[in-house]
């Protein structure tokens, strides 16, 4: 089981970076000059609501298994 809650810990820090990251690239933009629309792919929106609700579902549930 120990190895389980190094996956879940694991997968709940990537979760963080890829909401940072899209945050990052957002206020980015929102600075800029000119602020021009931020363009998602299919596949980052699929991916970003994921990491989204992942890192909901740990705050409200917890790290047990």
């Amino acid at each position: 089981m120990f190895i389980l809650e190094k996956i879940i810990f694991f997968l709940f820090f990537l979760s963080i970076l890829n909401v940072g990251k899209h945050s990052f690239n957002f206020i980015l933009e929102l600075r800029k000059e000119e602020p021009e629309e931020v363009k998602l792919t299919k596949r980052d929106l699929i991916f970003l609501g994921f990491s989204i609700s992942y890192i909901l579902t740990i705050i409200f549930t917890g790290f047990h298994i």
